[in-house]
């Protein structure tokens, strides 16, 4: 299981996300897919090399949005940063063993339609380091 998918398994693992929404997506949010919303997007990775060279703790970056109107895309960043800000444990097949908390971002995303329609974004930036 990837890192990706490991981390959306550890999401669905979690009471205080799940009390918001159960739609988490890796990758690409389906159109059809409800609010609120978690897209979950891997940005790099790459290997924790030190002085004996390259060992098995990896480190990736995460770009993690929850998606719905102005008091859900906040409610679910609170609770996603909440349960996951120093974490270790499980993340599917993985061993997360350290979990940073980086930044976020909060957008609003107007729909194509030339409506004042759309839906509000907050984007955490996460680090795991992992085995």
């Amino acid at each position: 299981m990837s890192i990706t998918h490991g981390l959306r398994a550890a999401f669905a693992a979690e009471g205080t996300i799940t009390a918001i929404t159960t739609d988490i997506y890796c990758n690409h949010l389906p159109q059809d897919s409800g609010l609120p919303s978690i897209l979950i997007t891997r940005t790099s990775e790459d290997p924790n090399n030190h002085l004996g060279g390259v060992g098995d703790l990896r480190n990736a970056y995460f770009d993690i949005e929850c998606r719905g109107d102005e008091l859900e895309a906040q409610s679910l960043a609170a609770a996603v940063i909440t349960a996951f800000a120093d974490y270790t444990g499980a993340m599917g097949s993985n061993s997360c063993k350290a979990a940073y908390y980086l930044s976020s971002d909060e957008d609003f995303e107007y729909l194509d339609d030339g409506s004042d329609d759309g839906q509000y974004l907050t984007t955490i930036q996460f680090q795991f380091q992992y085995t």
